[in-house]
């Protein structure tokens, strides 16, 4: 696990150990450089040493030959088996990395082994004999990748921050990715906030070759469809359990102690639990006081101090201070991305625990509702088929009147947010349950010309037309809200204080099984994640199978009316906000908010952040410029 940089084009040498620097803490454990002049070519690496912490995996990395040279960050999964493979095809190794390994993949077999990778990761790869580089992302989208494109040639970074010092960096905003940041508070790869500067989406490559990406392409799918399993429902849930615990083997391999999240809920629960079936060697695991007197809050705390005393591993339990909401204003401007949402903050504080208590490597239990289905609006959609069928004239009637519901209430909020958007097409309706805010007044207030809907409708339109309404929006899930924000915050917030947070539940055999359960094994009786906890009877307890599910967050309206509203007012009438924000949108916004409405609470916090971080962006670009 580290941070990478690099670049191919008419940048000067001292451009590398610059943005190595600005990501020092993605790689606090040593740094390196490759650059040749004539060839126009940078790499750079700063390391988080995880496996084969000896001298010989150090980055740049060159193979035996010399031909080839990567930096790399991530963990292959199954580069044990496949160093094995290689070796009896009489490659040769001189060190235990799964580095090395990539480099002798792709001696064996090209462009074509991106697709045998078991893990997260993001590359890139000089090819001497051709002098071009592979830039890849992994299939999921674990380890990020941005690149910006100038008269002077294509940089890339393990972070979007990194990217100021290139020279000739342009800090325009991206006002359809503005617009995506405050209808779903993430922007859809490739965009950014930045005009300038783009990700690279999961599970795609690129050459780049001469200061130019000379092709680009998707290696493999984030999962593949082949129909729902029509098999025996016992067989299906222990295959289930096979696959998770298979998964958690592999992603426990290190040369350092791993540590675990645990929450008290089912997947950071079952995670720990298999871990700690397969492993002699104590977990450490980590938690947050979260007892609060929100209402309909149901704290995480007395579960993850029960299931830690039942799995029989240490608890770690992060207090929540009374300056809370003060450091999470600061911390806000800081995030690589703006992000909108308080469990960012909350991974970050348990991820700089971890790192206090000498752990760099921590496991988690994301993705797990993005697989098997765990968030209100998946059973939302299944109540949907009662009404959808409705003749359009009374679908308009009841999106009509939803629109006049109170917000003061949660049960009477979500109502209202189902139904106001009753009368638009079947792909339209899906896409709705992703809003926070709606996409027109999005798109108005950002100054945007275009539709927020379009990178969510253009994704529908790629995927087979058998597929069921449960698992399209699971694939939403998974390509956008868990890459583009889940992942990305999850990544940001830990490797800030140098932990890497790895996800079993992304494993690609499990995520391919996951697509072949029937919805009806998925959320059944009002019960999401059906087969899931049936697969966990006998692995967890019963109250920690069926407990309700609580969010990762905090109270955001009561902070934001009280030790936050100082810092909210301040970035609504900054100089940042005036750029990026239409002015008589931002105030009716905000008397709305005055007003009591609860429904925008995440609204004002995204326009806030947003506005923080694009000031703070601006500063360190000055800065790094000077």
């Amino acid at each position: 696990m580290c941070g990478i940089v690099g670049f191919s084009g008419k940048f000067s040498e001292r451009l590398l150990p610059q943005m190595i620097e600005t990501q020092r803490h993605r790689g606090p454990d040593g740094s390196g450089v490759y650059f040749n002049a004539a060839a126009q070519i940078g790499l750079g690496h700063g390391r988080l040493a995880i496996i084969d912490l000896s001298d010989a995996g150090l980055q740049p990395m060159w193979s035996h030959d010399r031909l080839f040279v990567i930096v790399y960050n991530g963990e292959i999964y199954n580069y044990r088996e496949l160093r094995g493979e290689l070796i009896t095809k009489g490659h040769q190794f001189v060190s235990n990395s799964d580095t090395e390994v990539i480099l002798e993949m792709y001696r064996a077999y090209g462009r074509d082994m991106l697709s045998k990778l078991n893990g997260m990761f993001a590359f890139a790869l000089l090819d001497m004999s051709h002098n071009e580089l592979l830039l890849a992302r992994d299939r999921f989208g674990v380890k990020p990748l941005y690149y910006t494109r100038n008269v002077h040639g294509l940089a890339f970074a393990s972070e979007l921050r990194t990217l100021c010092n290139v020279p000739g960096l342009s800090l325009d905003i991206d006002r359809a990715a503005l617009a995506c940041m405050i209808t779903y508070m993430w922007t859809p790869a490739p965009m950014t906030v930045l005009k300038d500067v783009r990700k690279l989406e999961p599970g795609h490559a690129m050459i780049v070759r001469d200061s130019t990406c000379t092709d680009h392409w998707r290696f493999a799918p984030m999962a593949s469809f082949g129909g729902e399993s029509q098999g025996d429902e016992n067989v299906q849930s222990d295959q289930l359990k096979e696959l998770l615990t298979a998964s958690v083997v592999r992603q426990m391999v290190a040369d350092v102690p791993v540590g675990s999240f645990l929450s008290g809920g089912l997947d950071s629960t079952a995670i720990v639990a298999l871990a700690r079936a397969s492993s002699t060697d104590p977990i450490q695991c980590f938690t947050m006081d979260d007892r609060r007197t929100d209402t309909g809050f149901v704290a995480d705390l007395p579960y993850a101090e029960r299931a830690a005393v039942e799995l029989g591993v240490p608890l770690n339990i992060l207090q929540l201070t009374d300056d809370y909401a003060e450091r999470l204003c600061v911390f806000v401007a800081q995030q690589d991305q703006p992000v909108a949402d308080p469990a960012a903050f909350n991974v970050f504080e348990i991820s700089r625990m971890a790192h206090e208590s000498h752990l760099k490597v921590l496991l988690s239990g994301a993705g797990g509702d993005d697989l098997f289905s765990g968030y209100r609006r998946h059973n939302a959609l299944v109540a949907e088929s009662l009404w959808s069928a409705m003749p359009t004239f009374v679908r308009q009637a009841a999106s009509s009147v939803a629109r006049l519901l109170p917000t003061a209430i949660p049960f009477v909020r979500r109502v209202r947010k189902a139904l106001q958007y009753a009368q638009l097409s079947a792909p339209d309706r899906l896409i709705s349950y992703f809003y926070w805010f709606d996409p027109d007044k999005a798109a108005k207030l950002c100054k945007s010309e275009s539709d927020p809907a379009d990178p969510l409708r253009a994704e529908i339109a790629k995927l087979p037309k058998w597929l069921g309404r449960l698992e399209q929006m699971l694939h939403l899930e998974r390509t956008f809200f868990l890459v583009d924000h889940n992942l990305a915050y999850t990544d940001a917030s830990g490797m800030r204080n140098g932990v890497e947070v790895r996800l079993p539940f992304l494993d690609p055999d499990l995520v391919n099984f996951s697509t072949t359960i029937p919805p009806l094994r998925k959320v059944r009786g009002g019960h999401a994640k059906w087969l899931f906890k049936h697969a966990m009877k006998g692995v967890l307890p019963a109250y920690v199978i069926w407990r309700p599910k609580a969010g990762f967050g905090g109270p955001l309206n009561r902070w934001l009316r009280g030790p936050m509203k100082p810092w909210l007012d301040e970035q609504l009438a900054s100089e940042s906000a005036r750029m990026l924000f239409e002015a008589d949108e931002t105030r009716a916004l905000t008397d709305r908010f005055n007003a009591g409405s609860n429904d925008v609470g995440y609204t004002m916090f995204a326009l806030a952040t947003t506005a923080a971080w694009y000031q703070s962006v601006e500063e360190q670009h000055r800065r790094l410029a000077a």
